[in-house]
Order: structure tokens, then sequence, then C-alpha cells
């Protein structure tokens, strides 16, 4: 049976780092959250809405290809909402009666 310590992993920017380092998941914690800021912070969206209203935009079918793409990136968002609560709510039961 291997020591779960001395398997390596990989996070989420692909690094490897050895099992169970709890400042290492910190790191990596803070890391998603600097990523989850930079995210919120970007102006592609408002970019997006200051072209679509351009004249000669758009076909059917690109219509359906932008406005399928925006409905999943909405559904990525709350799954991530769903995730991190979970995980809060999980993390926060951890040593608890």
């Amino acid at each position: 049976m291997m020591d779960t310590t001395q398997e390596n992993t990989r996070n989420h920017a692909g690094m490897i780092h050895s099992g169970h380092d709890i400042r290492q998941l910190g790191r990596d914690i803070e890391s998603l959250h600097a990523m989850q800021r930079e995210l919120a912070n970007s102006d592609r969206l408002e970019k997006l809405l200051k072209i679509i209203p351009r004249n000669g935009w758009t076909t059917p079918a690109e219509f359906f290809l932008v406005s399928a793409q925006i409905r999943h990136m909405a559904d990525v968002v709350q799954g991530l909402e769903k995730a991190q609560a979970g995980l809060l709510r999980g993390a926060d039961m951890v040593g608890r009666r």
C-alpha cells in the first residue's frame, strides 16, 4: 500500500507537489481566489455588449452559437458557486461532532 504523503499531485496550474501539504493547499486556495477576482474584474462581457449591436451582426446561426455559449458560461458560474458552497460547508464539518 502506498503512503499518500509520498504521492505527487498536480495543483490547478499543473504544478507537482507532494500530498497533504496544508501550506500548499492554502496557496492553491489563494490562487483560485485570485483567478476568481481576475475573472470578475474582466471587461470582456462589457466589450461583447458593445460588439453585438453593430450593423450586420448577426446571422441566426451565429446568434444561436453565441447565445448557447453565454448560457453555458452562466451554467459554469452557477456550478462553481454551488461547488464552492458545498466545499465550504463540508470543510466546516470536518472535526465537528
